[in-house]
């Protein structure tokens, strides 16, 4: 038994595993133990992790940090980093692409991603970055590890595509005190999620936009208001929202508050005490999407963040044009615009526009 985000994990593992130890850390002795892990049963083993990803929504990140706790639970002297190989091999039986490398004397785990991640050293390995997975390791020179037993063929997928049940719901009445709407939203926040979210790879941020929410969270948010939207049209809403996000979240950097750039889901937001222009970009895009359905694209200043909503008609204001659609400019951290109205200092800047 092993616990995983305080939650108790109980699994069926071979009878032999961890009875038997690598001989050290240097590549032969390492292939040695790979060779022995290599002789035993692991189908039941293997079937949990496929209910975790396809029963219980784990993203391959999550799939990755259980196989750490479990391997730590197998091997916990982990004189010569055992635990590592035997996370490396699991994670290359069930086909994603992690590798080994040595740094200090002690082996790390190193993973490809389908994503971009961002604030982590990597390796270039078979043309493909193979990131830290321990972000906290100061590392000035590795040493890797060849394949062993054949590496998996597929990156990590980061993304959330289905709500993460990562264990038993925790969830936290949060009340949100909005003076633009005038009243406290009483939101749920499952805690163990963001326990998990605040471990996680840092990405771009359409991939933030792009993920499944927790159902709770959503119903709880979109329920409270939804009726403070009744009967007003979309660009009153939009404009509400924008308020609401404007003045009622409290504005730093990621730099200043975490010493990191750390970029939010949107439920992310109602726990922090402050958030910034990435950040309120990501919960007014969910909440265009969720509320009024609205398409919505990210506009990237590379210094800034804001966003840009597909609406007929002629609501006047900045607009990008992406086909025969216009998207109009909608900023969350520009204290008192309305659509349609860009920060001055970017109205002429180049900007990348981020398709969701």
């Amino acid at each position: 038994m092993f616990y995983f985000y305080g939650e108790a994990q109980t699994v069926s593992i071979p009878s032999r595993l961890g009875y038997f130890h690598p001989a050290g850390i240097s590549e032969t002795a390492v292939d040695d133990f790979l060779q022995e892990l290599d002789k035993l049963d692991y189908s039941m083993l293997l079937s949990e992790i496929e209910k975790r990803r396809t029963v219980m929504g784990y993203s391959d990140w999550a799939i990755l940090e259980w196989v750490q706790k479990l391997s730590l639970a197998v091997f916990p002297q982990d004189r010569y980093s055992e635990s590592v190989a035997f996370t490396v091999f699991l994670l290359n039986r069930v086909g994603l692409m992690t590798r080994m490398a040595r740094v200090r004397g002690r082996l790390t785990v190193l993973f490809a991603a389908e994503q971009i991640v961002y604030g982590r050293k990597y390796v270039v390995l078979d043309t493909y970055p193979f990131y830290l997975a321990d972000p906290s390791l100061l590392v000035t020179e590795l040493f890797t590890y060849g394949n062993g037993l054949g590496p998996g063929t597929k990156p990590l997928n980061l993304r959330f595509h289905a709500p993460s049940s990562i264990s038993d719901s925790d969830y936290k009445e949060v009340a949100k005190r909005s003076g633009a709407l005038g009243m406290t939203l009483p939101l749920l926040v499952n805690m163990k999620s963001m326990a998990l979210f605040s471990r996680y790879p840092q990405m771009e941020a359409r991939e933030y936009v792009l993920a499944a929410p927790d159902p709770v969270f959503r119903e709880s948010l979109l329920k409270a208001l939804r009726p403070l939207l009744a009967g007003k049209n979309e660009v009153e809403t939009i404009n509400l929202l924008l308020a609401f996000l404007q003045k009622d979240f409290s504005y730093k950097t990621d730099i200043e508050q975490f010493g990191y750039e750390k970029p939010f889901f949107p439920e992310e937001n109602f726990i922090y005490a402050y958030n910034d222009c990435e950040d309120r970009s990501i919960l007014l895009s969910f909440l265009l999407k969720e509320l009024l359905q609205k398409r919505v694209v990210l506009l990237d200043y590379k210094d800034h963040l804001a966003v840009a909503v597909s609406l007929a008609g002629n609501p006047g204001g900045d607009y990008v044009k992406i086909g025969n659609e216009r998207y109009y400019v909608c900023d969350p951290s520009y204290v008192n615009a309305t659509l349609g109205m860009t920060m001055p200092q970017y109205r002429d800047r180049p900007t990348k526009v981020w398709i969701l």
